[in-house]
């Protein structure tokens, strides 16, 4: 694949900045080497890159961190699908979202089974569709932020025909409204960080007949949006909040000393030392905000949460607006749907324990997975809650290997057959649910791993269910499904291509598999860190009858003179948010306080720090024992790699302006804000924003904590220390108990320059404005999108030059998609002009793409995917080495790392059913067969640019 060489990016070297080890910019001057040996160079570069980073983050940190490099050509977001199946409102296609693959896939559906018709690249990483008739679709994009509206008229030429902008993180899609002419679309909603009392959830109207009019927001009265659900005759659409909380909040330290301290531990404390004092989790009810042995803390919450969990729209109105919500459904909820003779609305959720005080009382029991079915006529009705696993034996942890084995994990998708019968996605347990009308589990399902979409063909009693960790599609006959009768796989049938690469397939079961990971087959790691992220509470998951950890100096703060100092960890901790797993490579020891780290020389190794929570699997989880070091090191590896998505709040340029200009220049520069010891980069180092090291904090906290990272804080906003309703009872710091960023700088450890009160809090108010922008390590642009057609207007041609630029500044791969020739044609921008998917092709400039797809029915996409993805998305997609175009070409298949020109065809997975096999087919790619390099004519010339820093 041969390329004009371009120059390479110059990173600038600050002298303020970290290593930046998460953000490896591909240099493009590469020409005349044969793709695959291209690929293996790249490789060898980036590791030869990042050594050398490594030495000189050692050369200044005195230590030097391992950490997990991203896989080359493929960026871990770890995103979970929503949605991600749908049948045809006639039944005839079947419609799943190739999550990992950033694409739709279209099956026809006849009584023989299903059968390939096509597939269409959509944005990055599709999460939701919905068809609106037989020849539309709409797509959810998570990390693109957009919705694709895709024409499947003809699905061997389907094409995305226009591209909405939404709300961040979309999740779920519905077409409602009487005419069903409208599509909505669950969100977040990013801004005024300072503004108490509204809503952080909404949900995007878009006219199905006319995308390119400005689509109006229903903003929720809660956190971000997740599953929505339209009843029968479209006029109500239901709209369920992804994390709604459990009614509970926290007690900042200082107020639980005014109250007259914390309850006495039970079990009793046996570390010989009095716990530092600590925050509390209270609970909401009845207007009091009580501990577990029922003592009222009202006094110190001036604030209500009214915990509203799932809302009614009015789908009809001229103006789509709230007219119902449901509280206390669960605390993450993932799916809804009406029952189709009730018009009971059926929520799938988990319901965490928090308000349990220490790891030894939860275990095996921290979360319930339950169903929760909510009538919202007549108004007033309370949920009604029916757990999915009643047959487990609290008693005895761990259980029985059958009572693991029967038991249901983070119940995700729900749907309805024509009887009443409902079926539920078991996220965690590799099964589907069959509920009865009383939501009494009445059958277990086997499926594939991470069962997440479902859809029910009445006509031919089948279930359809997406295992998207699998990228397969199990087909069940439900026939049989009778109570105490099993449910045969008629046929497992592979997704097109699935680019996940082997490491992370590795790690992933350690993460989400509960049968495997805990003692009752009901929980796992991401029961609390839901796909790897946040569940949005907190835990006190402290011992009393734990050891003192000494706090290895290896891992310190520089200062240990000036700044007070305790050097070890106590085992009753107090109340801590649960931590992301994004984003950890290159941040050191784990945990709030930094009390998960390697032995000796290895105490700031990421690998060795994680495998410290292995014995969270035993006195949490409830196992019998821990997993084996291999495992854990492969949970490890595959938790490194997952990385953050681009910060909503940045702009896309990347550019700081006015108060966030201001605070970018006060936290890099020279004023020792800490105590008049340290500057906000001594601790918060550039680029994650922590220095991976302890930092004694003295008595402003009375416990020691590791420099938080600073990459997710535009995610905190919720909770606000004012009186009114507020929708989180958490807000930022270890515990949440400081409700804003500018209510923690105002402690008295912080010395801000300024003559009075006012100028100091302008100080404050910039820096927070900054902070809420702070870089994420993934550029805004990344996932950004564009598509060209004849109704494109000047609004859209503007974003389009953005994103360009953007790319050729480095912050992303620019792929351009769209119908041409009779097929779908990739192209990939490399400085001036885009290369397409054939190598005889020559360069294609941008005029002649915006030209292109003015031509009607010619629409093309631009999308911006993450650096290094570009080849895969564009030009190369099983990464064998051989164009995509020139594949096709020569008869052999793109999406098989096997098969290639020159190569007989590997023979194609049938998509029909056929007799369940003993061993489910695998979409992991296979590793292709290491090719000969091309012959050039000269030298090859590799120019590299060390990624010390990123330009800000």
């Amino acid at each position: 694949m041969r390329r004009h060489p371009v120059p390479a990016r110059e990173i600038l070297l600050r002298r303020d900045t970290t290593p930046d080890l998460t953000y490896l910019p591909r240099s493009r001057t590469m020409p005349s080497i044969h793709p695959a040996l291209r690929s293996r160079c790249r490789l060898a570069l980036a590791a030869a890159a990042t050594a050398a980073c490594v030495v000189l983050a050692a050369a200044r940190e005195g230590l030097a961190p391992a950490t997990a490099e991203d896989p080359p050509t493929f960026t871990n977001f770890e995103t979970e699908p929503v949605r991600p199946l749908a049948l045809a409102p006639d039944g005839t296609r079947l419609y799943a979202v190739n999550t990992a693959d950033d694409r739709l896939e279209i099956f026809d559906v006849t009584d023989g089974g299903l059968a390939r018709a096509g597939e269409v690249a959509v944005g990055l990483r599709p999460v939701a569709v919905a068809p609106r008739g037989t020849a539309e679709v709409w797509v959810v994009n998570h990390l693109s932020d957009s919705v694709s509206r895709v024409d499947v008229s003809d699905p061997a030429r389907a094409r995305v025909t226009a591209t909405v902008r939404v709300g961040d993180e979309p999740r779920d899609v519905v077409v409602a409204g009487p005419d069903h002419d409208r599509v909505f679309v669950a969100t977040a909603y990013r801004g005024e960080e300072l503004t108490p009392g509204i809503g952080r959830g909404s949900v995007w109207v878009i006219d199905a007949r006319d995308p390119a009019a400005p689509p109006r927001e229903v903003r929720l009265f809660g956190t971000k949006a997740r599953g929505l659900a339209a009843s029968a005759d479209g006029r109500t659409v239901y709209a369920a909040i992804f994390h709604s909380g459990n009614g509970t909040t926290v007690i900042g330290e200082d107020d639980v000393e005014a109250g007259g301290g914390l309850p006495a531990p039970r079990p009793a404390n046996t570390t010989g030392q009095t716990p530092p004092p600590t925050g509390l989790i209270v609970a909401e009810g009845d207007g009091t905000w009580v501990d577990e042995t029922g003592k009222d803390w009202r006094r110190f919450v001036p604030f209500t949460l009214p915990d509203k969990d799932v809302f009614a729209i009015d789908a009809a109105a001229p103006v789509p607006a709230v007219v119902g919500a449901a509280s206390r459904v669960g605390g993450t909820l993932f799916n809804l749907a009406p029952h189709p003779g009730t018009g009971e609305v059926w929520v799938t959720n988990t319901d965490p324990g928090t308000d349990v005080r220490f790891e030894p009382n939860l275990r095996g029991h921290a979360v319930n997975n339950q169903v929760t079915r909510i009538a919202f006529q007549p108004p007033g009705s309370l949920p009604r809650v029916a757990h999915l696993n009643p047959h487990i034996d609290r008693g005895t942890t761990p259980g029985a290997a059958g009572e693991i084995a029967a038991s249901l994990a983070q119940p995700t998708d729900i749907v309805f057959g024509a009887d009443g019968m409902a079926y539920v996605a078991a996220f965690g347990s590799r099964k589907v649910a069959v509920l009865d009308g009383a939501a009494n589990v009445v059958n277990r399902i086997d499926v594939g791993f991470g069962p997440a979409g479902l859809a029910v063909d009445d006509a031919r009693r089948r279930l359809y269910v997406l295992n998207h960790l699998d990228a397969t599609i199990s087909v069940i006959d439900l026939a049989p499904s009778a109570p105490g009768r099993g449910a045969p796989t008629l046929a497992t049938v592979p997704l097109r291509f699935d680019p996940t690469p082997a490491d992370i397939e590795a790690g992933r079961p350690f993460l989400y598999d509960a049968a495997l990971t805990s003692g009752h087959g009901d929980m796992s790691c991401a029961s609390c860190h839901v796909f790897a992220d946040r569940d949005h509470v907190a835990w006190d998951l402290g011992d009393p009858t734990g050891k003192l950890l000494t706090v290895p100096l290896a891992i310190t703060h520089d200062n240990l003179l000036l700044k007070p100092r305790r050097a070890q960890f106590h085992p009753m901790k107090g109340p801590m948010t649960t931590q992301s797993l994004r984003g950890l490579a290159g941040t050191g020891p784990m945990h709030w306080r930094g009390d998960r780290f390697g032995a000796g020389a290895a105490a700031r190794d990421e690998v060795a720090a994680f495998k410290q929570f292995n014995g969270a699997f035993v006195s949490l989880n409830g196992r019998g024992a821990e997993i084996g070091d291999a495992d854990m090191t492969a949970f490890a590896r595959f938790v490194l790699t997952i990385r953050y998505p681009p910060n909503p709040t940045q702009p896309l340029d990347r550019a700081y302006t006015g108060d966030a200009k201001a605070g970018f220049e006060f936290f890099t520069g020279p004023v020792r804000v800490d105590q008049g010891v340290a500057t906000c980069q001594d601790c918060h180092a550039l680029p994650t924003g922590s220095n991976g090291r302890v930092n004694f904090e003295g008595d402003q906290i009375q416990q020691d904590f590791k420099a938080a990272h600073l990459r997710n804080l535009y995610d905190k906003v919720g909770r606000f220390d004012a009186p009114g309703n507020q929708v989180s009872g958490f807000g930022f710091v270890h515990d949440g108990s400081f409700d804003t960023l500018e209510t923690f700088l105002e402690l008295d450890v912080f010395r801000f320059p300024g003559r009075t009160e006012g100028e100091r809090a302008a100080v404050r108010r910039q820096l927070v404005a900054y902070l809420m922008q702070f870089d994420t390590g993934m550029a805004p642009a990344v996932g950004q999108q564009v598509t060209v057609g004849a109704a494109t207007g000047a609004a859209d041609r503007a974003r389009l030059d953005v994103i360009v630029a953007r790319a050729r500044a480095g912050d992303c791969d620019l792929v351009a998609r769209g119908q041409a020739d009779g097929r779908e044609r990739g192209y990939l921008l490399d400085g001036a002009a885009f290369w397409a998917d054939r190598e005889g092709d020559p360069p294609v400039l941008l005029s002649d793409l915006v030209a292109r797809g003015a031509a009607a029915g010619a629409e093309v996409t631009f999308t911006c995917v993450p650096p290094g993805d570009g080849e895969r998305s564009a030009l190369d997609r099983d990464g064998d080495g051989h164009r995509d175009g020139d594949e096709i070409a020569a008869g052999s298949d793109p999406a098989d790392p096997t098969s290639g020109p020159g190569n007989a065809p590997t023979a194609t997975a049938s998509a029909a059913p056929t007799v369940a096999p003993s061993v489910t087919p695998s979409a992991t790619a296979v590793a292709p067969t290491p090719a000969e390099p091309t012959p050039t004519a000269g030298p090859e010339r590799f120019t590299v640019w060390l990624p010390i820093g990123r330009r800000e």
